[in-house]
């Protein structure tokens, strides 16, 4: 990718979880054992965590650090949110066992608990009723961020905002008329 556009984010994701909160439906001791049997990595600023496209069956829970959520379009890496501490990303390609939606890179030193497939499939045999709250947990994430991004889209749409100050000039062809009728055009 040849750079990095920044589109206005509001700092770090407003959801960011506390340790305590992590899969709040997950019971103690269970809750304990499936952070205890994630491996643990650090990765340096700058330095891919997941690619775009790469598939991982994997949660990833952020223990230090923030990482940056880019997509690639055009040519370009946009950035699209940011999480700190206490957030997880990889959910939607452990539910769906897709490829990774967006990259994620460490923006500054950060440290990551992988809980991979294995490790949840195992205390899921030993203990039936994780699995129900795992996905319950899951589910609650999920819905947040889509709330959060319905929110951000509707503002963006209806508003505006500041993200096409951002991104390189349109040209005719690149103008698909999106945004408020009641915004001003750019002159």
């Amino acid at each position: 990718m040849a750079a990095v556009v920044k589109l206005p984010i509001g700092g770090v994701n407003c959801y960011s979880l506390s340790m305590e909160g992590f899969f709040r439906f997950v019971e103690e001791p269970l809750r304990s054992e499936l952070l205890d049997g994630a491996r643990r990595e650090q990765f340096a600023a700058e330095q891919v965590i997941l690619a775009e496209g790469q598939q991982r069956r994997a949660i990833f829970l952020i223990r230090k650090g923030v990482v940056r959520i880019e997509r690639g379009h055009m040519g370009f890496s946009v950035e699209v949110s940011r999480f700190g501490a206490g957030e997880i990303f990889g959910e939607m390609s452990f539910v769906e066992d897709f490829g990774a939606s967006a990259s994620v890179v460490a923006a500054e030193p950060t440290e990551i608990a992988i809980i991979d497939e294995a490790h949840v499939a195992e205390l899921r045999v030993r203990d039936p009723e994780f699995y129900g709250q795992f996905y319950q947990s899951l589910a609650e994430i999920l819905s947040r961020r889509l709330r959060e991004t319905t929110v951000r889209g509707i503002a963006e749409y209806s508003w505006g905002g500041a993200a096409e100050s951002t991104l390189p000039p349109l040209t005719s062809h690149d103008d698909w008329g999106g945004g408020s009728p009641l915004r001003e055009p750019s002159p």
